[in-house]
């Protein structure tokens, strides 16, 4: 009895077009290479200025440090003034 979930063999291949040569590889792929490095170098060193008017560190000396803090004062709130109500009541009699 034969199993239905086994694929049967692939025929053979006919062969591609023929194998090319490493060393013919290597003729485009490392040429590549070298091109994408010099444009990655010309690209990074594009951004950088040579003028001296760059930011310049303080003192190397040790300093003390200041920190300032505010301290918020409460102020009275003024509390509103009561409105005048307006209450009209009449008498009824229930029978």
């Amino acid at each position: 009895m034969s199993n239905a979930y086994i694929t049967p063999p692939l025929p053979p291949q006919p062969p591609t077009s023929r194998p090319t040569p490493k060393w013919a590889r290597k003729r485009y792929v490392l040429p590549a290479l070298a091109v994408a490095l010099f444009i990655g170098v010309g690209i990074g060193n594009s951004g950088q200025d040579t003028t001296t008017d760059q930011a310049q560190p303080a003192s190397a000396k040790p300093r003390p440090t200041v920190t300032v803090t505010a301290t918020a004062t409460a102020k009275k709130a003024v509390e509103p003034e009561a409105a005048t109500t307006v209450t009209a009541t009449k008498t009824f009699e229930v029978t």
